[in-house]
C-alpha cells in the first residue's frame, strides 16, 4: 500500500494494520480514505469541515477566501505576516492543517458548495517539506482537483496551491 511513505499502513489478512510508531501525522492517509476511518487527532476531516462551515456562517465579507495552511511553513509564514504588521485583505480566513497533503477534493468542493469564493492551499517548499514529499503529493492531488473543477464547470482559478516558507510573510500577504 503506497498511500503512506512511512510504512505506517499495511494490509494483513484483509485488514488494515496501523503501525503508530511509523506514523508521521501528515494526514496523507486521511485524505484518501473514503470511509473517514483514518483521522489525525486535531485535524480530522470532520473538524476541518466544521471550521469551513463556521467560516461560512460568519461570512460578512466578499469574496471570502479560505487559506489551508500547513503547520510547519505556511502557517508560520502567515503568523509572521501578522506579527510584522503587514496588511492583507480582511476577507482571508485561515485553517491550520498539518500538511497540505491532508486536503482532499471533498473539502474543496464542500467549501465551494457552502459559499467560499476562493481557496488557497499553502504548504512548504518541496525541498523543505517536513513530511518529505507531502507538498509534492498535494500538488499532484491538486492537478486532479483542477480537472474535476473544470468538469463540473467551476472556474479552476478559484482554487490554487502554492508554497510559502516560514520566513515568507510577505508572500502570504500577496
Amino acid at each position: 500500500m503506497d498511500i503512506c511513505e512511512y510504512n505506517a499502513l499495511k494490509v494483513e489478512d484483509n485488514q488494515l494494520k496501523i503501525t503508530e510508531a511509523n506514523c508521521s501525522g501528515c494526514g496523507g492517509c486521511q485524505s484518501v480514505c473514503s470511509y473517514n476511518a483514518l483521522n489525525i487527532p486535531g485535524f480530522a476531516k470532520a473538524q476541518i469541515s466544521a471550521q469551513i462551515q463556521s467560516l461560512v456562517k460568519q461570512k460578512r465579507e466578499s469574496p471570502l477566501i479560505i487559506a489551508f495552511l500547513c503547520n510547519w511553513c505556511s502557517y508560520v509564514g502567515a503568523d509572521l505576516a501578522g506579527t510584522s504588521k503587514l496588511s492583507y485583505p480582511t476577507n482571508i480566513r485561515t485553517i491550520h492543517v498539518m500538511c497540505a497533503v491532508i486536503i482532499d477534493p471533498s473539502l474543496i468542493f464542500e467549501s465551494l458548495f457552502y459559499g467560499i469564493d476562493g481557496i488557497l492551499i499553502a504548504g512548504c517548499h518541496p525541498q523543505d517539506c517536513h513530511y518529505n514529499n507531502g507538498f509534492i503529493r498535494a500538488q499532484n492531488r491538486f492537478k486532479s482537483i483542477s480537472e474535476m473543477l473544470a468538469e463540473v464547470g467551476i472556474n479552476k482559478k478559484r482554487v490554487r496551491i502554492t508554497s510559502i516558507s516560514a520566513g515568507e510573510g510577505e508572500k502570504f500577504v500577496r
